[in-house]
């Protein structure tokens, strides 16, 4: 993950902007674990990506996975 930040061609601006709101927004577990949704949610697309050698968005992945915390930590009753 910190490759990704700190590389080149790694996440952009928008997408820590957004990892942080979210982080903000949810509290710190249910934030990891939303990123960590995301990320695997994000692994098909990066697997057939990479083999093409063009890039992906990570934005909506981000707000998917962060989604779903959302509903699994607060409507779900994990926490």
């Amino acid at each position: 993950m910190a490759a990704c930040c700190f590389s080149e061609k790694g996440f952009g601006g928008g997408d820590i902007k957004l990892s942080a709101a979210a982080g903000f927004a949810l509290g710190g577990i249910a934030a990891i674990y939303g990123l960590m949704l995301s990320l695997v949610l994000a692994l098909p697309e990066s697997y057939f990506a990479h083999k093409k050698k063009r890039t992906i968005a990570f934005g909506p992945y981000f707000a998917a996975g962060y989604s779903l915390a959302a509903i699994l930590f607060y409507q779900g009753g994990l926490f």
